[in-house]
C-alpha cells in the first residue's frame, strides 16, 4: 500500500498526456484536461512529463499516505489539508507515511493534479495510463477512484526520509496557481465552416459573452448564449480537443479531453492549444468571450508555452537536485 483512497470524490481518475495514434480506430486520446498543470506537477517532483497523475474534481477524494513520498498538487486550489494543516498548492513536499490528505474547500479552478516522484504502478492500455471511462480501460481498472482503492508507487526513494512532527516537509519553491477572471477571453482560429455563418452571427460569436453550462464534462463544454443560426448539412469529419461545434439548436460545444474522434456538426472555430489549459480550469457558470486570431499568432503562443515549459523543467530539475544534495549526507535515500 502506498496511497489509499479513504473517501470517494466526485470524479477522480488516473490520467497522463494522452493515448495517441489510435483515432483511426475510433479510440480517442483521453488524458488530462489541464496539460500545463499536470506537467508542472510532474516537474515539481522530478518526473518525466508523461508520467501518470491523479486528476481530481471537487468534492475530491480523501487520501491516506502509506509510504513517505515526494508529492505535489497543482491546478485548482481545493484547500489541501494534510494532518490538519492547510497547505498551499504548487509546492513539492515530502509527506510522511500515515498522513491524511483532505481537500476541504473549492477556492479556485476546476481540476487539481497530484503527482508523486516515481509515479504510480499501473497497467498501461495502448501505451497510455489515461482512464477511458466509456470503454472501462486504462488508468485504475478503467474507472474513477473509489474508497478502498490502493495505489502503489513504482519507485520511491523517500520511504526512509524523516519528516518533522507534523509529517510534512515543504520544499521552498513553487509554481503559480492560475486565477480565473470574471470573463475569460478565449483565443480561437477559424474553423472550416466559419464562412458559412452569416456576418451577423460571426459578429455575435466574437462580441457576445457566453456561459459554460452545468451540462459540461470531460467530453465537452456546452456553451450557452445568444443562439447562432445552424441550417447547415455537412459530412462527419475529424475533430480534436478545442474544436467548437455548432449544435442544431444554435448553441455550441467546445470539445475537451474525452472528445469523440469524428463529428457531424459544423466546426465554426477551434480554441488554440495554448488556451486549452486555462479553459479546463473554468467551472460551470463561468463566462467566456471568443477572440479570433491568426494561425501565425496561435503558433507564436504555442512556442511561448513550450519555452515556458522548458524553463520550468530546467528550474525544477536544478532546485530538486540541489535540495537532494544537501540532505543526502543524512543517508535518507536508498537504505
Amino acid at each position: 500500500m502506498s496511497l489509499t483512497v479513504t473517501q470517494t470524490g466526485l470524479l477522480d481518475t488516473i490520467q497522463d498526456t494522452g493515448r495517441n495514434g489510435y483515432r483511426s480506430l475510433g479510440i480517442n486520446p483521453n488524458g488530462v484536461m489541464d496539460m500545463e498543470a499536470a506537467i508542472a506537477a510532474n516537474l515539481l517532483v522530478g518526473n518525466p512529463i508523461e508520467e501518470a497523475v491523479i486528476e481530481m474534481h471537487f468534492p475530491a477524494s480523501a487520501l491516506l499516505v502509506g509510504k513517505t513520498c515526494l508529492m505535489a498538487f497543482t491546478g485548482a486550489d481545493f484547500n489541501a489539508v494534510i494532518n490538519g494543516i492547510s497547505i498551499a498548492a504548487g509546492h513539492p513536499m515530502v509527506i510522511a507515511a500515515g498522513s491524511q490528505i483532505q481537500f476541504t474547500k473549492l477556492v479556485s479552478g476546476s481540476r487539481l493534479y497530484i503527482a508523486v516522484q516515481g509515479g504510480f504502478l499501473l497497467q498501461p492500455w495502448l501505451h497510455s495510463n489515461s482512464t477511458h471511462l466509456l470503454l472501462h480501460k486504462g488508468g485504475w481498472e478503467g474507472r474513477k477512484l473509489t474508497a478502498g482503492d490502493e495505489l502503489s508507487f513504482k519507485n520511491n526513494p523517500w520511504e526512509h526520509y524523516v519528516t518533522p512532527n507534523n509529517g510534512i516537509t515543504i520544499l521552498p519553491w513553487r509554481v503559480p496557481i492560475t486565477e480565473a477572471d470574471a470573463t475569460t477571453v478565449v483565443p480561437v482560429i477559424a474553423g472550416k465552416e466559419w464562412n458559412l455563418l452569416s456576418e451577423a452571427d460571426r459578429q455575435n460569436f466574437l462580441e457576445k459573452k457566453f456561459t459554460i453550462s452545468p451540462h459540461s464534462n470531460r467530453m465537452g463544454y456546452r456553451i450557452t448564449g445568444e443562439p447562432l443560426r445552424n441550417n447547415f448539412s455537412i459530412v462527419s469529419t475529424a475533430v480534436q480537443c478545442g474544436t467548437i461545434q455548432l449544435l442544431p439548436n444554435g448553441q455550441m460545444i467546445i470539445l475537451m479531453a474525452d472528445h469523440q474522434t469524428t463529428g457531424g456538426y459544423p466546426q465554426i472555430a477551434h480554441v488554440i492549444s495554448a488556451a486549452i489549459s486555462r479553459l479546463a480550469q473554468l467551472r460551470p457558470g463561468s463566462n467566456v468571450q471568443f477572440k479570433m486570431i491568426s494561425i501565425q499568432e496561435a503558433e507564436k503562443m504555442a512556442l511561448q508555452m513550450a519555452l515556458t515549459q522548458n524553463k520550468l523543467t530546467t528550474a525544477c530539475q536544478y532546485r530538486l537536485m540541489e535540495w537532494m544534495k544537501r540532505i543526502n549526507p543524512a543517508n535518507v535515500f536508498n537504505k
